[in-house]
C-alpha cells in the first residue's frame, strides 16, 4: 500500500479524537502527575495531530512521512510523561519542543556513519568548541586526562574528540624575518550536521507561514528587527525611519506582531520556550 494511502487511513483514525480545552489539560496534567494512564492517552490522542503537522515539515525527498510520524509520536509521549501543567505553557507548546527534538535525533541517527548517542555527539561538538578556543588563546591544546576531567566524560571520549580535532585543524608556519613564528589558524568543523539542518528547515517554514499572514509593513518589520534573509538585524529607529513610524511605534508593532505569532503559531514557542 503506498505511503499516501496510509497516512490518509491514519489521518482518519487521528481525527476521532477531538482537541481539549486548557482547561482539561490542567485536569489531565493532575490526574497523570497521580499515575492516571488513561488520562495520559487522552492527553497523547488529542494531540496526534499536532505530531502530524510537525512531522509533514521535517520530511524532503525520500524521507517516510510514516516514519518520521511515528517518531513524533515518540516526542509526543514523551511529553506527555514530563508535561508540568503549573508552567502555564499550553501542553501543544511544550510537546512541539519533544517532537521536533525526537525527529532530529532520529534523523542524525540515520545520517550518522557512527554509531552515537545524540548526547555524546553534543559533548563532542562542545569539547571542539572548548579545543578551539584554547589554541586560539594560549596557542596549545589540553591533553586527553585534562579535557576528560574538564567535561566529566570518559578519557576514550576525550581522545575521539581530539582526534576530530586535530583532522580538521589547519597548523601553519611561516618565517618573518628570519625568525620563525608559529601561526594558529583552526577551522571550526562545518561539515554536515543533521540536526542543525533539519532545524533551520523547519524553523524557516513556520516563519514564513506566519509572516505571510501578516500585512506587508508588520512582516517587513519583523524581517528587518531580526535579520531574516539578510542577517543583519536593524534598530527600531532605522526601522521606523524606513516606515515612516516612530521607534516606539515599531516597538509595539514588533511586541504585537510577536505576541500574535505566538498565539496563532504556538510551534514557535519551541525556539524559545525554557523547560
Amino acid at each position: 500500500m503506498k505511503e499516501h494511502m496510509l497516512l490518509q487511513r491514519y489521518m482518519q483514525d487521528v481525527s476521532k479524537f477531538s482537541r481539549i480545552s486548557p482547561e482539561e489539560e490542567i485536569e489531565l496534567g493532575k490526574r497523570i502527575e497521580s499515575g492516571d494512564l488513561k488520562a495520559k492517552e487522552k492527553l497523547i490522542n488529542s494531540n496526534l495531530r499536532l505530531a502530524v503537522k510537525l512531522s509533514l515539515g521535517f520530511c524532503r525527498g525520500n524521507i517516510s512521512i510514516m516514519d518520521t510520524i511515528q517518531n513524533a509520536n515518540i516526542g509526543l509521549m514523551r511529553a506527555a510523561e514530563k508535561f508540568d501543567y503549573r508552567k502555564g505553557v499550553r501542553f501543544s507548546t511544550y510537546a512541539a519542543f519533544w517532537i521536533k527534538q525526537t525527529i532530529a535525533r532520529a534523523r542524525i541517527k540515520e545520517n550518522s556513519s557512527l554509531s552515537i548517542s545524540y548526547r555524546k555527539e553534543e559533548n563532542k561538538k562542545k569539547m571542539r568548541n572548548f579545543l578551539m578556543e584554547k589554541l586560539t588563546s594560549t596557542g596549545n591544546v589540553p591533553c586527553a586526562g585534562d579535557l576528560a576531567e574538564e567535561f566529566k566524560t570518559k578519557k576514550s571520549e576525550a581522545v575521539e574528540a581530539l582526534q576530530s580535532f586535530s583532522q580538521n585543524s589547519v597548523l601553519h608556519y611561516y618565517e618573518e624575518d628570519g625568525l620563525e613564528t608559529d601561526t594558529l589558524s583552526a577551522m571550526q568543523d562545518n561539515r554536515y550536521n543533521p540536526e542543525t539542518i533539519v532545524e533551520k528547515e523547519a524553523l524557516s517554514l513556520d516563519i514564513q507561514k506566519a509572516l505571510s499572514c501578516l500585512p506587508t509593513r508588520d512582516s517587513k518589520i519583523i524581517e528587518k528587527r531580526f535579520g531574516l534573509g539578510t542577517g543583519q538585524r536593524e534598530t527600531l529607529s532605522q526601522i521606523g525611519a524606513a516606515h515612516s513610524v516612530t521607534a516606539e511605534a515599531a516597538r509595539q508593532i514588533e511586541k504585537r506582531v510577536l505576541v500574535w505569532m505566538k498565539m496563532r503559531f504556538p510551534a514557535l514557542a519551541f525556539y524559545y520556550y525554557v523547560a
